[in-house]
């Protein structure tokens, strides 16, 4: 549910019915010891903060490069290769007080990420402050899905929660459940 008072209600509350999950390995925990980590459903850190120390320290270069050193050390945490990080794209790289925040995306097949797939480091100097991701083990390109357009509009009215609609011709009619 959305917060009192929020605009959209709850009537525009996001429905993510991907199937699947992956926790995250007996190695990925042991990897994380002493850091505060919150796991995403892809089995990898959705955040990570260090509790007295940075995750890293003293790594060399511009923010991006530090950011893309940090995910380098770090492939078994994040389940990735280092060519998935050589891949990954430079969104935004935002100051942010004496620090920069880095945000990377990565790619499945040619479709750009848009929810999944994103990982935005905090870097101060040469040292990586926090990490917080929703990186994908897999980036290979999704299989193509075939359905018809009515079939697509009952499912989007479903999800929506709105009545069947009437086709009259060259109109539609949508009613309200």
């Amino acid at each position: 549910a959305r917060p009192a008072g929020d605009p959209l209600g709850d009537e525009s509350t996001p429905v993510d019915t991907r199937p699947g999950a992956a926790a995250p390995s007996q190695g990925q925990r042991s990897l994380v010891a002493g850091q505060v980590v919150r796991w995403n459903k892809l089995g990898t850190p959705a955040s990570l903060a260090g509790t007295t120390k940075p995750l890293a320290a003293g790594l060399a270069g511009d923010p991006e490069s530090v950011a893309r050193q940090y995910l380098k050390r770090s492939l078994a945490l994040f389940s990735l290769g280092a060519a998935d990080v050589d891949a990954l794209e430079t969104i935004a790289k935002t100051p942010v007080g004496k620090g920069t925040v880095v945000l990377l995306r990565q790619r499945f097949g040619a479709l750009q990420a848009a929810h999944d797939g994103l990982v935005a480091v905090a870097v101060k100097g040469g040292d990586v402050l926090r990490v917080t991701s929703s990186l994908s083990p897999r980036t290979e390109a999704p299989a193509g899905v075939r359905i018809s357009a009515n079939a697509a509009l009952a499912g989007a009215l479903k999800d929506a929660r709105i009545g069947a609609a009437q086709d009259e011709g060259d109109l539609l009619t949508i009613g309200r459940c």
